[in-house]
């Protein structure tokens, strides 16, 4: 009853200390054999919890820019912009109506941290536009063929890409006009290109009740098996 090794794609790799960074529910629900899941039951009923559980995720919006950074006037801060300070409530009544008003939108220009990137690609920027998402909103595409998920898939992602390019433009109207490129992330994107769970890029819920929690720690039931990364040490 001890992990020695893991296998990826029929290779087996074996190791004296396997250390697992992919967070709780897919160690626990996915890389564990089932026949060993009688070693970890308070693991996995534990992930049953709504107030443990992966509770958000994110659409991610990258978008190209035409211009230079000083001339455009572009931060190396990142920038955070909320509707009010009512953040529970706000996510409240983003989860039951999608079309509310986004609960928050994170905004940040990396290519105006790096020192070198103007010589490398002159002319050029890059933005990061981030907005919350719930999987349930985009769960019915999750097995639909990636860049091939149908007309509807597609009109959801322009409409969420508007509604992040208007806060952007809102806080940066003088970027209307210069953009050449724009490609949206969505929770399932999430999941394919990053092998998360339910889109759930930040790990479980950044509640009270999962710091509480005295079975999600490194050191697991299972005998040279621990866990890393965001679920058990610092929010992502």
């Amino acid at each position: 009853g001890k992990a020695y090794g893991v296998e990826i794609k029929r290779n087996r790799i074996h190791a004296p200390i396997i250390v697992s960074t992919i967070g709780a529910p897919q160690t626990f629900q996915k890389l564990i054999p089932e026949d060993q899941h009688h070693r970890i039951q308070k693991q996995l009923e534990g992930l049953k919890d709504p107030n443990v559980a992966p509770a958000i995720s994110l659409m991610s919006l990258y978008v190209g820019i035409e211009g230079d950074a000083k001339e455009l006037d572009l931060p190396k801060r990142n920038l955070w912009v909320f509707p009010s300070w009512e953040h529970d409530y706000n996510c409240a009544v983003f989860k039951k109506d999608a079309s509310k008003p986004l609960p928050a939108v994170f905004i940040s220009f990396s290519s105006v941290k790096d020192p070198t990137y103007n010589e490398r690609h002159p002319g050029r920027q890059v933005a990061l536009v981030i907005g919350p998402a719930y999987y349930e909103d985009f769960e019915k595409y999750k097995d639909l063929r990636v860049k091939n998920r149908g007309d509807e898939y597609v009109k959801l992602k322009e409409k969420m890409t508007k509604r992040l390019m208007d806060c952007l433009f809102q806080e940066y109207p003088q970027l209307e006009g210069k953009i050449n490129y724009i490609d949206l992330g969505t929770p399932v994107s999430c999941d394919y290109y990053l092998g998360n769970h339910r889109g759930a890029i930040y790990g479980l819920s950044h509640s009270p009740a999962r710091f509480q929690c005295d079975w999600l720690r490194p050191t697991t039931p299972i005998k040279n098996l621990y866990l890393s990364g965001q679920d058990v040490i610092v929010t992502g």
